[in-house]
């Protein structure tokens, strides 16, 4: 299971949506089975993944 979203909606200019669906794809045909997580070219366990809202990123828990 590959989880994604966009820091920009689908239908804003610029969004990031897109690219992050094809990450999603990526992601899905080569990881082993689990539940990951994708946003801005990254790849992300589910447990080990946090929003840095002022900075608009995701990052590893660690």
């Amino acid at each position: 299971i590959v989880l994604t979203g966009a820091m920009i909606p689908y239908t804003l200019r610029n969004s990031d949506a897109v690219f992050n669906l094809g990450c999603s794809l990526m992601a899905v045909q080569l990881l082993p089975a689990g539940v990951y997580i994708t946003m801005n070219g990254k790849v992300f366990a589910w447990d080990n993944v946090k929003k840095e809202r002022e900075r608009g990123v995701f990052t590893t828990k660690d």
